[in-house]
């Protein structure tokens, strides 16, 4: 009830604010020369911005993006997997429309879009997957180390009996499957 409440209380704080578009400065040549020193900083921050609005999203990828959001928040805040699809479903909707949902929608798509991309341009620079993948290697085999040299899987396997379980498993699973054979062999046999 809390994340409920607390995710209308946002929501309706969110629909008070109008997300601003991000246009390019323009700075023409008689307004450099008149005041350079106040129009080259000004270039300068807004050099982000515009880098930021050439980078376009197309109407897909917000969709994709903001669905994937609307499913993470549905998730997060009300622990269901129905109630994720539908708000990915609304969220992706919103986005085909043209309300003031729809703009906030295809806003959040984009941004999510865009810091997915800057996450994985990020992780191909610094070459985080390989270095990742080392140190994983490291602690597994560190921890086959452990295990070889305390017997820990096999303590617990004699605790829980869990292999006497498995091949139990496996032997219903085999016998089961052996019968669904010959009845599609009977079944195929007799249709002949």
């Amino acid at each position: 009830m809390y994340r409920a409440t607390a995710l209308a209380a946002l929501v309706a704080c969110a629909s008070g604010f109008e997300l601003a578009a991000v246009r390019p400065m323009r700075v023409s040549a008689f307004s450099a020369a008149r005041a350079p020193s106040v129009v080259a900083p000004v270039a300068q921050r807004s050099s982000r911005a515009v880098m930021m609005a050439e980078e376009e999203v197309s109407p897909q990828e917000s969709a994709i993006a903001v669905a994937l959001t609307g499913a993470f928040l549905g998730i997060y805040v009300f622990d269901n997997i129905i109630t994720a699809g539908v708000l990915a479903a609304l969220a992706s909707y919103l986005t085909t429309t043209d309300s003031q949902a729809g703009d906030i929608a295809t806003s959040t798509g984009a941004f999510g879009f865009k810091t997915y991309k800057s996450i994985v341009k990020f992780a191909q620079e610094k070459d985080l997957l390989p270095k990742a993948k080392t140190v994983t290697d490291k602690v597994v085999s560190a921890l086959q180390a452990v295990d070889n040299n305390y017997g820990i899987t096999a303590k617990i396997d004699e605790k829980l009996l869990i292999s006497d379980k498995v091949s139990a498993a496996t032997d219903k699973l085999a016998e089961v499957k052996s019968t669904v054979t010959s009845k599609v062999d009977e079944l195929s046999a007799s249709l002949k």
